[in-house]
């Protein structure tokens, strides 16, 4: 089978004549500790989200890889640990919008694998490259100018699925804005031989950045958060990050470790989402403590904007929207098959 000629049979249930915006984005490297949206962490690094009503975190999800160019695929797609191929073999969840009449949108900064991956925005409607361009310290284009570019989207097109992959919180976390550089001393202002040495250093830098996320995150919610539009957010970065021993990493380790895995994964609805699916809502709800894994996402972005797929295709279980949601056993040592190679995933 090639990507182009599957066709999921896709439906939405309920009708609306309101505007329909949904988005998926996708974070790099933020780890559920750091985000004090989860409760635990003494530092304040998301008080916008904080602040936001109708905001979900699940606090017990998951990513399958700690490495983006592997854990992207199964997000965005129906590929799984031990089914990797359908990566390859069906389209990515840009497919079941189209067919249910979305106008569909890409937006990705330049410096990360989705923008040159682009067979998993096949049959999208505008890829957009978004350049991480900084002068004398100051972010000039970057995830920051993502809100203004779905500010124009949304205000042309009544149905509207954006698909977003930010520059994010990578290391060695230099993405924010001078503003926003709060924790000092940090590793963005000392040697390279005071930061090889201390990982307080790092981990200072790395909450200004999540700072940073916490702004861009509820920017966009912000744009799509109208009167009467039906809109829903989704969020979860696509692995952690371990900081120790003077450096900051992920994938590729020999002994992956649960910060790598463990990170946020968030919804956030409008005022006239919840009027028309309120019963959606109600299950997001009972799942905030449930095992979800990156299996679950595909299912869970089509169920939040109530599209229903073949039943060839669908699996209710794995979605986070339905009553009949089952928590997704995460075995140690799951393998991700590749064509031409294996890797060892060590999930939690």
């Amino acid at each position: 089978a090639h990507a182009g000629d599957i066709d999921f049979g896709a439906q939405q249930n309920k009708t609306t004549t309101n505007k329909q915006v949904y988005v998926l984005a996708v974070g790099e490297s933020l780890r559920y500790d750091n985000v004090s949206l989860n409760g635990l962490y003494p530092r304040s690094t998301t008080p916008r989200l904080e602040s936001k009503d109708n905001l979900l975190l699940f606090h017990n999800y998951y990513s399958q890889a700690c490495l983006t160019m592997y854990s992207v695929p199964q997000l965005l797609t129906r590929a799984t640990p031990d089914n990797y191929d359908l990566n390859f073999m069906e389209r990515s969840i840009v497919e079941p919008f189209r067919e249910c009449g979305f106008k569909t949108f890409t937006i990705v900064s330049n410096t990360n694998l989705l923008s040159y991956e682009t067979y998993l925005s096949n049959g999208v409607d505008s890829l957009i490259i978004v350049p991480n361009i900084v002068e004398n310290g100051e972010i000039l284009s970057g995830d920051k100018t993502m809100a203004s570019i779905i500010d124009s989207i949304t205000h042309v097109h009544d149905k509207v699925f954006i698909l977003m992959q930010f520059l994010g919180n990578h290391s060695f976390f230099t993405n924010y804005e001078k503003e926003y550089d709060i924790y000092k001393p940090n590793a963005n202002s000392c040697t390279e031989e005071e930061r090889l040495t201390s990982d307080s250093l790092l981990i200072n830098a790395y909450d200004n950045s999540i700072l940073y996320t916490d702004y861009i995150l509820t920017s966009i919610i912000d744009v799509i958060d109208q009167p009467d539009w039906v809109s829903g957010f989704m969020f979860m970065s696509d692995h952690g990050e371990e900081i120790s021993k003077g450096g900051a990493g992920h994938g590729g380790n020999c002994s992956p470790v649960k910060t790598e895995y463990h990170v946020p994964f968030i919804f956030w609805w409008s005022e006239a989402y919840e009027v028309l699916h309120p019963e959606k809502i109600h299950y997001a709800q009972l799942h905030t403590h449930s095992k979800i894994n990156g299996d679950c996402i595909f299912y869970s972005l089509c169920d939040m904007a109530d599209i229903q797929l073949d039943s060839v295709y669908f699996v209710p279980s794995w979605s986070v929207f339905s009553s009949s949601f089952e928590d997704r056993e995460l075995g140690l040592n799951a393998q991700v098959v590749l064509p031409q190679a294996k890797i060892q995933s060590e999930i939690f």
